[in-house]
């Protein structure tokens, strides 16, 4: 009889235990589709852009499960299809919310680019293209981009990928230490020789190391010769190598 009832109990819970377990994850998939659905969705740090065109690029719905949303895929979808979004940051708020934070980009620079402009912010990513100069933004010399579309990154040839990269390295400098506007171009047809020029002066940097601290030195170091100078704009001032100095035309 003992046996039996072991029998019948062992039974029991070989039928009785997937039951359950299919009921569990039936609850479960009906409760999160149920209960965890997008009601709201926020933005913020938008000033170019409505609410309605970010939502829009997120790709992001009301209704949609809030767990099965692909963070990852919005926020490349917002950065691509809007090209003054320079970082987008999708994060889910329990229970029915999306929270889109962005941050804007600046125009910084002009590159030509196959008869138009190509107008960039910091990063190189292509902010817009125009068929007119932009002479208020830092010109940029010795650099031909091999595309350049309004949502995207510049791209180079592989000869001229490390020169990109030092020009973008520079334009962010540029942009932390704050002195756009006294910079008219920046010139990086020799990359061991990248030189700009600093309110009419030349200014030779050499390569790009170190070139923030440079940048932040720039405006006193100006200041200083122009104390000792004037007015006198014939020369270059040279950073490429220690002691910093200006070398006047000869």
């Amino acid at each position: 009889m003992d046996r039996r009832k072991k029998r019948r109990r062992s039974t029991s819970a070989a039928v009785y235990i997937p039951i359950a377990a299919l009921l569990v994850i039936f609850f479960m998939v009906y409760g999160t589709s149920a209960f965890l659905k997008i009601i709201s969705i926020e933005v913020e740090g938008s000033t170019r852009y409505t609410k309605a065109e970010i939502i829009a690029a997120s790709g992001i719905m009301k209704g949609e499960n809030l767990l099965l949303i692909d963070t990852f895929d919005a926020e490349r979808r917002i950065y691509m299809e809007l090209p003054f979004i320079s970082e987008a940051k999708v994060m889910r708020s329990m229970p029915d919310t999306v929270r889109i934070d962005v941050r804007e980009s600046a125009p910084l620079a002009a590159v030509a680019f196959r008869g138009i402009v190509a107008v960039l912010d910091s990063a190189g990513k292509v902010l817009r293209l125009s068929e007119s100069e932009q002479p208020e933004l830092i010109q940029i010399r010795g650099f031909q981009p091999s595309e350049a579309a309004a949502g995207s990154v510049l791209k180079a040839v592989p000869d001229d990928e490390t020169k990109l990269k030092y020009l973008t390295q520079i334009l962010m400098a540029i942009d932390l230490t704050g002195i756009q506007d006294a910079i008219t171009y920046l010139d990086v047809t020799n990359i061991a020789n990248i030189n700009l020029d600093y309110n009419g002066r030349r200014v030779l940097l050499g390569g790009p190391e170190d070139v923030r601290s440079k940048l932040e030195e720039l405006p006193d170091r100006i200041a200083e010769v122009i104390a000792i100078s004037q007015d006198d704009t014939a020369g270059v001032f040279n950073m490429s190598r220690r002691p910093w100095r200006w070398e006047p035309d000869r």
